[in-house]
């Protein structure tokens, strides 16, 4: 027989007299309470298991070392969860503090940089970049095939820093450009493709900054999307105007407010923050993952993350790529974004309406994507892949990343992300979003270089990282009912 235990506890004259009685339960109160789950709960249910399929298809494969993923609804962090190893090596596990590099996604950062001197009134996106580089863009090339013979036009239009944001002020990465004069040019400053410099000025860019702005461009501004060191150019303007070297300014302005605390450009300090580097690794052409060749070794985070702050990095500190941060740290900044300029610590860092204008298209009319064609082709490269998803009308350019304009469009490629969502990725296998319309902020965080490039990557699946971010996306939407 079930029973019932009351107990009272009452004042008397005496004190407190607790008492006790008990008496049979009725069967209504022999019954336990069910309890439903809540919306939460299956949500994190949910994502747990996603993290479990992505373990199982791509840790366990071997196709990636180590993965972290997070998730956020309505500007809070709901899930974050790491996979997998750092170093294969020594078996080290991934997790979201594991420092690496998160190259183009530095893109975005530089982007917000440039932004705090838009609200102090110290710039405009509609400045010509020629009031910070004397001679940029006055002229346009329209035919040649070497240095020699170039042909050309004066421009027809001013080059923006909107321009520069946008990719459309015709300063592409020259390893994008082999059928183009452009690489010509860049060749006979010493700056062409190679194993070295992948089209990047081999030095900071103040130190190129002069001979750069001679080239002529490839195009008319604003007429063709062209990927490239537009935001290394941005960074460069943005020391002009302050004096102060890039990574001094992000972490004084950005970093440090945001409380990235492992997160100080392009070197990490010697330290404990150095036990906790992925190295970084390549599939061969076996698709077995191994360490990077000397040729690629500045794509290796522990390759870059010297001690010494002056010689971090394959090209100093390029704004376009490289940062080393780790998942929990870059998340910080995705918030910032997500939640209309203020961190998830409360530090405002941008004002709202300076969020929004980083987050819309601003391509002109008419505009083209020269690269829609090249990561279909079969000497293609997978940044040249990445640089084929903005298609004009479909997805288009902000300050520093993507902006989703036709929702259905781009569903084979995108998932299920909302009109409005903002976000861009990285050569080592690193992708962040946000997506105003259905308030989520995703990132996921890996250290291999993907893709086909200079003759490595996954040579049969030149779209591994865009196939990789539609699946998270896909899962996550799906794990969260959106």
């Amino acid at each position: 027989m079930s029973t019932v235990t009351t107990t009272v506890t009452s004042a008397s004259a005496e004190g407190m007299v607790t008492t006790q009685t008990t008496t049979e339960a009725t069967p209504q109160q022999q019954q336990l309470p069910v309890l439903q789950p809540t919306i939460a709960n299956i949500r994190q249910s949910n994502l747990a298991s996603m993290m479990k399929t992505l373990e199982e298809d791509y840790i366990v494969t071997k196709k990636l070392p180590g993965l972290s993923v997070h998730v956020a609804h309505k500007g809070k962090e709901i899930f974050k969860s790491s996979i997998g190893v750092r170093d294969l090596d020594s078996g080290k596990e991934w997790n979201e503090d594991t420092l690496h590099q998160v190259q183009s996604m530095t893109k975005a950062v530089t982007a917000a940089a440039f932004m705090l001197l838009v609200e102090e009134g110290k710039a405009s996106l509609d400045d010509p970049v020629s009031k910070y580089v004397p001679g940029f863009g006055k002229s346009v090339v329209t035919s040649g095939t070497s240095a020699e013979d170039l042909q050309t036009v004066p421009a027809t239009k001013v080059a923006t820093i909107k321009h520069l944001m946008t990719h459309t002020a015709g300063t592409p990465y020259c390893f994008l450009e082999t059928e183009n004069a452009l690489a010509a040019v860049t060749d006979k400053l010493g700056m062409a493709a190679s194993a070295e410099t992948l089209g990047i000025p081999a030095s900071n860019m103040p130190d190129v900054a002069s001979k750069l702005a001679e080239c002529p461009l490839p195009s008319q501004p604003g007429e063709e999307f062209r990927y490239g060191v537009a935001m290394d150019w941005v960074a460069h303007i943005v020391t002009v105007i302050t004096g102060q070297a890039f990574d001094t300014f992000l972490v004084e302005r950005i970093f440090k407010p945001l409380g990235m605390s492992s997160t100080n450009g392009w070197y990490i300090p010697a330290g404990p923050l150095m036990e906790n580097v992925s190295p970084g690794y390549v599939p061969d052409e076996n698709g077995v993952l191994r360490g990077f060749p000397e040729a690629l070794a500045g794509f290796s985070t522990s390759g870059a993350a010297v001690a010494q702050r002056e010689n971090a990095g394959i090209a100093g500190q390029t704004g376009g790529g490289g940062i080393i941060s780790s998942s929990n740290d870059y998340f910080k900044f995705a918030l910032m974004l997500a939640n209309k300029g203020v961190g998830p610590n409360g530090t405002r860092i941008l004002q709202p309406e300076t969020v929004k204008l980083m987050m819309t298209d601003h391509f002109e009319d008419g505009v083209v994507n020269s690269h829609v064609t090249f990561g279909d082709a079969d000497n293609g490269c997978a940044i040249a892949d990445a640089a084929s998803i903005v298609v004009p009308g479909q997805v288009g350019f902000g300050c520093g990343g993507y902006v989703v304009k036709d929702q259905d469009a781009v569903q084979s490629t995108f998932g299920p992300v909302g009109v409005g969502t903002y976000g861009w990725l990285g050569y080592s296998f690193t992708e962040f979003w946000v997506d105003p319309s259905k308030e989520l902020t995703v990132s996921f965080h890996s250290q291999v270089l993907w893709g086909q490039f200079l003759g490595m990557g996954y040579e049969q699946d030149g779209k591994y990282l865009s196939d990789f971010k539609r699946i998270v996306a896909e899962k996550v939407y799906g794990a969260m009912g959106l």
